[in-house]
């Protein structure tokens, strides 16, 4: 039998990684002549990216002591989909943007990763319900 892959540890591990690879990428790589309105975008994605990183690690370590099939696990399932995804989208966008790819043809992600994420904490709230 093969070893077992637990995928929400390496979904949790891969975004901390591209959120650690983004701030040193902010403060070393990032081109010297981007505005700093997209460097403060850049910060603050970092931010969001490993903030939302760490919020799914407890996610994930709330999930390990619920009843599996209990309401609060259910919606603790949703929460961590919403914030992966939401993270994924909203900081991958401004990443984007900020290296370059034009606003025209990513923008519109932005809003919609941002709104996934807060889907992803309504089901955090919920699942105390």
């Amino acid at each position: 039998m093969g070893k077992v892959r637990d995928t929400p540890m390496i979904l949790i591990g891969v975004l901390g990684l591209i959120g650690v690879v983004a701030a040193a990428a902010g403060s070393h790589w990032l081109d010297p002549n981007l505005s700093d309105k997209l460097k403060l975008a850049w910060d603050h994605a970092v931010q969001f990216n490993l903030i939302h990183t760490a919020a799914m690690m407890a996610i994930f370590a709330a999930l390990k002591i619920a009843e599996p099939e209990s309401s609060a696990a259910r919606w603790l399932n949703r929460s961590f989909v919403l914030l992966f995804a939401g993270t994924t989208i909203f900081c991958g966008t401004v990443y984007a943007i900020c290296l370059g790819v034009p606003g025209k043809q990513v923008g519109h992600f932005a809003p919609v990763g941002g709104i996934t994420m807060m889907l992803g904490w309504v089901s955090v709230a919920i699942a105390g319900f």
